[in-house]
């Protein structure tokens, strides 16, 4: 059996991730059965790479690939255990969003092919920004079901203004297939058609293509899950 004990240790992985890591990590078992437990302090966490869905989707398409190559080394042999604590906000700076993120997650699976599993949730008072769209964080939260192997879960409202227009947000369901409910307090003779042309484009519209919905979903997804996914 192995301990290591790590203090205030600068982690600057993956792309566009910093922090420090504070725990202890136990290697243990028979020969031939190894194993990597333990739990993780992260502290001063910032990630500020661009969110790109596409850039996910190949990320997630090399995951699979790899499993399937299964290059039979030791690394593939070393189940693993850990808890990571995000001791303090995880704080998501780009262009794209300005988001505070607590939780804890569990790393399974293999030095080689980790997963992650567990629950995040967003800090009131984030913001998305989504095309003309500012929208205020009021509550969200994804869940990891063996990420990137399993497609994480989101649970998201918002509020924003366009043209005068109130429009509070929510979606839900799987980050592949996010369902939308879009609504406006003070301009309830507004179609869900009309709000997601405002949101897209600042001018209502009942031409608006029907794929817009589909195409504001997916740029949710990306300003919601890329970071978190990235991140774990």
């Amino acid at each position: 059996a192995m301990s290591i004990e790590a203090e205030r240790v600068p982690v600057s992985y993956p792309e566009g991730f910093r922090g420090r890591a504070t725990g202890a990590i136990l290697v243990d078992g028979d020969a031939g059965h190894y194993r990597i437990s333990g739990l993780v302090d992260l502290t001063q966490s910032y990630y500020t790479a661009e969110l790109d869905s596409r850039r996910e989707s190949l990320d997630r398409l090399d995951y699979q690939l790899a499993a399937l190559r299964g290059q039979g080394s030791i690394l593939d042999n070393l189940p693993l255990a850990i808890d990571v604590r995000l001791q303090d906000p995880l704080r998501i700076r780009n262009s794209q969003a300005e988001l505070d993120v607590t939780g804890t997650v569990t790393v399974n699976g293999t030095l080689a092919q980790p997963t992650a599993t567990g629950q995040v949730s967003l800090i009131e008072g984030g913001r998305i920004t989504i095309r003309r769209a500012r929208i205020r964080a009021q509550e969200g939260r994804a869940e990891l079901h063996g990420y990137p192997a399993g497609v994480p879960d989101v649970d998201f409202e918002g509020l924003t203004q366009m043209g005068g227009v109130t429009m509070s947000l929510r979606a839900q369901g799987s980050m592949n297939d996010l369902a939308l409910d879009i609504r406006s307090p003070n301009r309830p003779d507004l179609s869900q058609t009309d709000l997601v042309s405002l949101l897209l484009t600042g001018r209502t519209s009942t031409a608006v293509a029907s794929e817009g919905g589909a195409f504001l979903a997916e740029e949710l997804a990306a300003a919601l899950g890329g970071a978190l996914q990235r991140n774990v």
